[in-house]
């Protein structure tokens, strides 16, 4: 994981002095509205949705916006019981692999992002998450942990982006997300209306 951030943050540098320091054409006027899909995975798979909106335009050549999202994730945990051995092989402790456990994650949050433009068609952004998730509680219940019941929880945490548009309209993009709630590494596509 910290290769990949390290490589997106050399890839972004690199393209950042690449460009010539002109004036960049805003791509996102105040008022857009930027709404988006995204398949995700690490830890497990998942996905998320988000909207952005446009507040400040024309701010160091980037933009400022504000918006939701929501996101799920499923995960399949190996976990492993220890128990004392003291008549076996020989070993102290004893640990055998129990069966998989399968619990899901979901999250409401606001967001807040700076959107830097490289170019017309290539945006890279950062941001914050705050808000609400459900996921298992983890509580002991006769000896055995609880993985079904969820409760609620902080959700929250930054990522890093970013936008390639295709067409004026369509975007690809990737983010890297620092949350508790949603997965770590999503790739999909996003529309600016």
């Amino acid at each position: 994981m910290k290769r990949l951030i390290a490589t997106l943050l050399v890839a972004t540098a690199a393209l950042i002095g690449s460009f010539q320091a002109k004036a960049i054409e805003d791509p996102f006027p105040k008022g857009s509205l930027i709404l988006g899909a995204q398949f995700g995975v690490l830890p497990g798979i998942g996905a998320t949705a988000y909207g952005d909106y446009v507040l400040v335009d024309s701010w160091w050549r980037g933009h400022f916006s504000v918006g939701f999202e929501f996101g799920y994730s499923h995960h399949k945990q190996k976990t492993y019981d220890v128990g004392l051995n003291l008549f076996g092989d020989g070993n102290l402790f004893d640990v055998t692999e129990g069966d998989p456990i399968k619990y899901n994650k979901w999250a409401f949050m606001t967001r807040a992002a700076y959107g830097l433009n490289i170019t017309d068609r290539f945006e890279v952004h950062a941001g914050v998450l705050a808000g609400v998730g459900l996921r298992p509680n983890f509580a002991s219940s006769e000896s055995q942990l609880d993985y079904k019941k969820l409760g609620p929880c902080f959700a929250g945490g930054g990522f890093l982006g970013l936008r390639f548009f295709f067409t004026e309209h369509l975007a690809g993009s990737f983010e890297t997300q620092f949350t508790t709630n949603s997965p770590w590494a999503n790739l999909g596509i996003c529309f600016l209306f």
